[in-house]
């Protein structure tokens, strides 16, 4: 397992599709804003019907922004 975090988009108006970035988070040096790789990996999510479990998966072959 690598460790990694899902950065929070919720300041957008409309819902984004989240994703999974590798390391720790770090801050920027203005307005204290989250400084992400260029590399990131969509997320999705199942859910168990019967109990309502869910797993969240990072998809393979990260996206380049």
């Amino acid at each position: 397992m690598v460790e990694g975090f899902l950065p929070d988009f919720a300041h957008y108006a409309s819902p984004v599709e989240p994703v999974w970035v590798e390391g720790k988070p770090k801050r920027g040096r203005f307005f204290n804003t989250l400084k992400l790789p260029p590399e990131q990996f969509p997320v999705r999510a199942f859910r168990c019907p019967q109990c309502g479990s869910l797993e969240l998966f990072a998809l393979p072959g990260g996206v380049m922004l």
